[in-house]
Parts: structure tokens; C-alpha cells; sequence
């Protein structure tokens, strides 16, 4: 990670940087829902602070949460290509037959294979992510104050469903279908969502998109997100004002994606195993014993080790150039006859060694408090480092991109020029084209705002919040702006 970079932005100095526009990916990163350290240490810092001699040193968070994205354009870019023609991002895949548009349909549908045919299919579908999540975050924290003062552990589990979508549709007015050999009338949309085949039609039969299919509705995911397990240390206290320190590891409890859609749900961070460490500085301006005005730096550390994770590159063709939209042209492999071609996105979509890499976030925050109850406000900056992606298994010298004449009653050869689409080559490892699933790197900034109410009751402890969390300014299209709204209750014992 460009840490010199990071710095400048923290700067006030500096300003804010123009936002960059990125394009041209398969697959974008997204934060964990309920991760975010101004919902984790401001709803359970306050609780964990409050110690009693009479307790058994015990604390139990149940926090519930709801998460959605705001407007999201320009992550629909991040997804979508350069027009040359207008020397605009967009964000929708385009399809005419004078190929005006980005693509031939030609490629899509296999309507002139064994020659003949007219192309009809025209569109133009939109690409308009969105992530919507909800669920609970339990957290439990131990002290053993009696063992070593200052030592606790803490266990966070957070469970939850997300749902995503890039809310596919038709945008073209002229928009025209086609008419496939085996009679069926077909949208680009049909194709995109998987519900276009050719078993009928010996020389254009094809089989349906089964990876990386566009959602025109939402898609959902249940389950665990990561699990945290940590060592905290308080290394310095000094009334009321106090430092600590903490370690954790990081199990990904979620079920691993399938590749089935772009841009699919995952409740975890897609598999990886981490290590990670914080440091919180906890600063008491002034307490009258009615009132008291405290400060909050809190600043974590994460490293995500190298996992396979399911994903689509994109292909190169002859020249080296991007094909664009590559991954969803008609594909054969070498030798196969009276087989249907297939969407090449169903065999580039597979494994990949993905390492995430670092990530980094601090936050401020000031909080006014009188008879228990406590104001809380505060920003906070998240990053993490582009991600590096390499090849698991590829069979090269097996798959190329057919040709829209080429007959399915025919053998397939992938070194025959009349059997491959013109200016594409041999799809071998060095076609395939990881930077397209490789995340960019991301500088996010957030505000946030929480009211909490602490009550003493016998020899226990018991608090309620409720917060809200906005991201309101990325530094590239890579950071999805999400609204999180949360509530907690917890008690010592």
C-alpha cells in the first residue's frame, strides 16, 4: 500500500483529491458489513471501559444492523467500458448489428452458424449495483484482572444476510430482439440472465450462461461474516484516560462464493485467514462528575492471507488489445463436435489465488456524557491495497472464441482461423487478463453519530446505542457508499 499517499490524504493541507474513475473489472471488493471500527469500538468501547471489582469481569454485546448502499453510478462504471465513440465510461453493456454499440451480437446468439442468418438483436442493459445487508454482531469480552491487569480477550461473531443486485434492465427505446433457429424471440437481458439456449439447430446450437449471469433482481447469501479473535492490553491508565493494545485473528465463516452472478453476495471477506492489530487511545478532556467531554483515536490493522476465490477474467486478443466484453462471446473447445458452443464466462469463471493484501483504518471521535447519557460523533478513514490475483489451473491450447459462422455440426478447431472469431487467438494463460479481477486500491472516508444510554443496576451493567454510519466521499469508484444504521444492547456481569 502507497503509504505516502494515505498520509496525504489524511491531510487537511492537501485537500481532497479528484475522484478516479475506474473501469473495465470483473470483480469488485467490497467491505464487510458491521466491520467498520466506529460501530465496533464506539458501541463496545464504552461498555468494556466500565469496570467493577464486584463482576466477574464479563461482557456481552448483541448489536443489530442494517446496511444499504446509496446512489451507485459510477460503481455501475466500474463494471461497464470506455466508449471511444463518446469518450464516456458507461455503465451498461451495449449490442447492435452495425455494432454501434460495444459488442456483435453475433457473438452472443449463434444465429449465422453454417452461414446465413440476419442479426436483429439491438439493446442496451443497464448496470446499477446495489448491496442491501442486515443482521447481528456478537461480541463477548473477558478481563483477567485477577491473572493480569489490563489482559481481556474478546470473541466478535457477526451473522447476516446480504443481498445484492446490479439491477439489470433494458434502457434503449429502439431496443429489437432476435429470433433464434429454434424459433425462440430473444432479449440481450435473456441471454445476460442465463435463459437462452440452441438444442435444436445442428449447426448453431448453443448451451445457457451459467457464470457471472447480470441480476435483475436481488440475490442473497445467509450466514456467518468473520470471526474475530483477540488479545487486548491496556498499556497505560491514567484517570480515566487510557491506552490499549490488541491483537486478532481473522476466520472467514461464510460460505464460499460460486461465481454464478457478477457481483455476488458474500457475508464474509471471501475466504481468507487474517492477522490483525489495534491500537485505541482514549483521552478525558474533562469530567466534573456531572459532565464529561472525551476523546477517541482508534486505529486498526489488518493483513488477509492469499485464498482461491471464484472469478471471471476478461481475454486478450490477437494483439494484445481487450476484448471488450469478452467473457460473455461464444466460446468452443478444441476438438468438440455436435456440442454446443458455450459463454466463455463459463469456463474462464473458476479459481483464482487472490491475495487482499493490507488494510488500515483510524478513526476520531469526541463524546459528551451527562448522567449516562453519552453523545458520540466522529470521521474515520478506511483503506486497503490493490489486490493481487494469480492463475490456479488453465488448460491452454483447449478454448478460443468461435466464429459467428462456424458450424456446431463441425469438429471444433481452435487453431483453424474459419473456426475463430477474426483478430482472436488460442485462449492460453498469458490471454487470460487478472488485472480486470484484480480490486483497486481504496481510500474511503466516513462520518458517523451515536446516542447511548449506560444504567448501573446491583452488581451489573447494562447500556443501550443506537448510531448511524455514513460514507460520504471515496477517492475512486472502487468504494461503495453505504448508509449503516445499528443497535445495541449489552451487559457486565
Amino acid at each position: 500500500m502507497n503509504y505516502k499517499k494515505l498520509l496525504a490524504v489524511c491531510l487537511i493541507s492537501h485537500g481532497i483529491q479528484a475522484k478516479t474513475i475506474e473501469y473495465n473489472h470483473n470483480f469488485l471488493r467490497t467491505r464487510q458489513p458491521a466491520q467498520d471500527r466506529s460501530i465496533v469500538f464506539g458501541a463496545l468501547q464504552p461498555q468494556v471501559d466500565r469496570i467493577n471489582e464486584d463482576q466477574r469481569g464479563g461482557k456481552l454485546q448483541i448489536l443489530g444492523f442494517y446496511q444499504g448502499t446509496r446512489k451507485a453510478t459510477d460503481t455501475g462504471k466500474y463494471f461497464g467500458i470506455f466508449n471511444s465513440d463518446t469518450n464516456l465510461i458507461e455503465n451498461y453493456m451495449g449490442v447492435s448489428p452495425d455494432i454501434s454499440e460495444f459488442t456483435d451480437p453475433g457473438y452472443f446468439l449463434h444465429i449465422n452458424g453454417g452461414g446465413g442468418g440476419t442479426n436483429t438483436l439491438h439493446d442496451r442493459v443497464l448496470i446499477d449495483p446495489e448491496r442491501k445487508a442486515y443482521g447481528a454482531r456478537i461480541d463477548f469480552v473477558q478481563d483477567f484482572e485477577d491473572l493480569i491487569q489490563g489482559f481481556s480477550l474478546r470473541v466478535s461473531v457477526p451473522v447476516m444476510q446480504v443481498k445484492t443486485t446490479i439491477n439489470a434492465k433494458s434502457i434503449l427505446a429502439s431496443a429489437a430482439k432476435q429470433t433464434m433457429g429454434n424459433g425462440a424471440v430473444v432479449g440481450l437481458l435473456d441471454y445476460l440472465t442465463g435463459n437462452v439456449t440452441n438444442a435444436i439447430t445442428s449447426a448453431q446450437l448453443q448451451s445457457a450462461l451459467t457464470k457471472m449471469k447480470f441480476t435483475p433482481g436481488f440475490v442473497k447469501k445467509t450466514g456467518f461474516g468473520d470471526i474475530e479473535l483477540a488479545m487486548q492490553y491496556r498499556l497505560i491508565e491514567r484517570t480515566g484516560s487510557h491506552v490499549d493494545i490488541a491483537f486478532f485473528g481473522i476466520i472467514p465463516a461464510g460460505r464460499k462464493g460460486k461465481g454464478e452472478f457478477i457481483f455476488e453476495p458474500l457475508t464474509d471477506n471471501g475466504g481468507h485467514f487474517g492477522l490483525g492489530g489495534n491500537l485505541n487511545v482514549n483521552m478525558v478532556f474533562r469530567d466534573n462528575g456531572k459532565i464529561a467531554l472525551e476523546g477517541f483515536l482508534w486505529t486498526d490493522y489488518r493483513y488477509l492471507f492469499k485464498a482461491k476465490e471464484m472469478r471471471c477474467p476478461n481475454v486478450l486478443d490477437a494483439a494484445g488489445a481487450t476484448i471488450e466484453w469478452g467473457q460473455y462471446d461464444l466460446a468452443g473447445k478444441n476438438n468438440q463436435i455436435n456440442v454446443p458452443l458455450f459463454p466463455l464466462a463459463n469456463v474462464l469463471t473458476r479459481d483464482y489465488k487472490v491475495k487482499p493484501g493490507q488494510q488500515f483504518e483510524v478513526v476520531a471521535a469526541f463524546s459528551l456524557e451527562k448522567d449516562g447519557i453519552a453523545l458520540t460523533t466522529g470521521a474515520g478513514l478506511f483503506a486497503f491495497e490493490q489486490e493481487k490475483v494469480e492463475i490456479d489451473t488453465w488448460e491452454d491450447n483447449a478454448y478460443a472464441i468461435a466464429s459467428k459462422i462456424y458450424s456446431t455440426a463441425t469438429a471444433f478447431d481452435e487453431t483453424n482461423s474459419a473456426n475463430i472469431a477474426p483478430g482472436s487467438i488460442v485462449i492460453n494463460k498469458a490471454q487470460l487478463l487478472l488485472k480486470d479481477i484484480e480490486t483497486p486500491e481504496l481510500f474511503q472516508f466516513q462520518v458517523f453519530a451515536s446516542l447511548s444510554c449506560t444504567r448501573e443496576v446491583d452488581d451489573y451493567v447494562a447500556s443501550f446505542s443506537a448510531g448511524v454510519v455514513y460514507d460520504f466521499y471515496a477517492m475512486s469508484n472502487v468504494g461503495m457508499k453505504f448508509l449503516t444504521g445499528y443497535i445495541k444492547g449489552g451487559v457486565n456481569f
